[in-house]
């Protein structure tokens, strides 16, 4: 056996302690600063909407009319 004094009252930390901290600090400054973040994801999530939406329709949304004008010499 070893001769150390033995360290009751030691806490030890958690493993996921420095995350922890992370996730206390950018909540910190969410809640300081609500409108900014409010703003920042609203834009966030137009972009997003506006690419799913652009890849799902091949980069246009609406009819050239080009088939249309066209009629007279497909009939």
């Amino acid at each position: 056996m070893s001769n150390r004094p033995v360290r009751l009252a030691k806490v030890e930390e958690p493993k996921g302690a420095d995350m922890t901290k992370i996730i206390r600090m950018v909540e910190g400054a969410i809640l300081r600063h609500p409108t900014l973040f409010l703003t920042l994801f609203l834009v966030l999530a137009m972009l997003l909407f506006l690419t799913i939406i652009f890849t799902v329709t091949g980069g246009s949304a609406t009819d050239s009319g080009l088939q249309y004008n066209q009629f007279k010499n497909i009939i």
